[in-house]
């Protein structure tokens, strides 16, 4: 690292605005001051993330910013190249402001789930040259973008809701006048387009497969509890269990992470007749539940069959492979994106369920010849 990057980077960390835009503000100046010209290719995101100590998806707004103004041109597959010192805003597009808020530490929720999503929607922001602000809700809140008075200015917000309340926020903006568009299930009384991911239909899926590999006694691992993704997932689970004819008994847990997994799975495979298959909420979810049948001597798929949620790009690298229900998250980005620019325009948006489907691997197979002999192998202090 060079000693004016060295300079930028003390100078970026104590910055007391939104850390995009002290990126952004550090990368123009850079090209204000002759030091990275017209035709010259920038770093690459990445390495700018390590040389102003800021994560990646903040440096990829930074610049995204900065394409969208015409200062900088993406050229795919070889980089991000300088274009002009003097970046305009086309008129038409400066009329609105286009915002998209999450959940505070998003990057600490999941680290799957968000960056897919947020880089599907700001590349087809990119691509259609709209300028858009990504903050937390906090943060909107802090800069008034919540105000409960006064009038709205010309901006339309899509709101990736998490709980009720995300929801409720959404709602105080739709009141004040904001054009608000719902990213996951909206059940509020406004009137909120959302676009969200078939969470019911895909884990209907996943009981659909294990029942045509005849099993009947399948377990579910849930999500975090207050969570809109886990209980759609959990309705869809029940509901696909009633149209078999099948008692949803079984169900555990309460998180998205490996540890939820393997705590919901030791408990659920320790009564008397356990469950031959599990529909986890996760992935994650999932591997957690895979160690816990493995340590009760359990082999997957042969006693036990899996299903996990996401298809996360570590589900093919595990072994077995992980069988799955694909979430769309960068096809769902790409849909919030189109939908708030025509929002934007006025035009009419409708609320849109983006399919999930089945992608089958190698955690699930036929019932085994004999399910009741699984509580045989468990170990009698856990099912006690």
């Amino acid at each position: 690292m060079s000693l004016r990057q060295g300079k930028l980077l003390t100078s970026l960390t104590s910055d007391t605005g939104l850390k995009h835009r002290a990126v952004e503000r550090q990368i123009r100046q850079y090209i204000l001051d002759g030091v990275w010209q017209a035709g010259d290719r920038i770093p690459a995101e990445h390495q700018l993330s390590q040389q102003y100590g800021v994560a990646y998806m903040t440096t990829r707004q930074a610049v995204s910013n900065l394409v969208q103004s015409g200062l900088l041109q993406r050229i795919p597959g070889k980089g991000t190249f300088v274009l002009a010192t003097t970046p305009t805003v086309p008129e038409t597009h400066q009329r609105t402001s286009f915002f998209l808020l999450v959940p505070a530490f998003w990057q600490r929720l999941d680290p799957y789930y968000f960056p897919e999503l947020l880089g599907g929607f700001q590349d087809y922001m990119a691509q259609e040259g709209r300028a858009v602000t990504i903050l937390d809700y906090a943060t909107a809140d802090r800069e008034g973008l919540l105000a409960t008075t006064g009038d709205a200015p010309g901006a339309v917000v899509a709101c990736l809701l998490l709980g009720k309340e995300e929801a409720h926020l959404a709602d105080r903006l739709r009141d004040r006048g904001y054009r608000v568009l719902a990213v996951n299930r909206y059940t509020g009384r406004r009137s909120i387009p959302s676009i969200a991911p078939d969470n019911a239909g895909g884990t209907g899926l996943a009981v659909d497969h294990l029942v045509g590999l005849g099993h009947q006694r399948i377990g579910l691992i849930k999500g975090n509890s207050g969570n809109l993704d886990a209980a759609e997932r959990r309705r869809g689970f029940r509901a696909a269990m009633r149209r078999h004819g099948l008692p949803p008994g079984y169900e555990g847990g309460d998180g998205f992470r490996e540890e939820c997994g393997y705590q919901a799975a030791l408990k659920l495979l320790s009564v008397p007749e356990p469950p031959t298959a599990l529909v986890c909420a996760s992935d994650l979810a999932a591997l957690g539940a895979i160690k816990a049948a493995g340590e009760l001597g359990l082999s997957v798929p042969h006693d036990l069959s899996i299903v996990g949620f996401g298809d996360f790009s570590v589900a093919a690298y595990v072994h077995p492979g992980l069988t799955t229900i694909h979430l769309p998250l960068a096809r769902l980005g790409r849909s919030v994106a189109a939908s708030l620019i025509t929002l934007a325009g006025d035009g009419l948006v409708s609320t849109e369920i983006i399919s999930t489907q089945l992608v089958c691997r190698g955690t699930t197979a036929v019932v085994p010849p004999l399910p009741s002999s699984l509580s045989a192998i468990v170990p009698r202090t856990l099912a006690e």
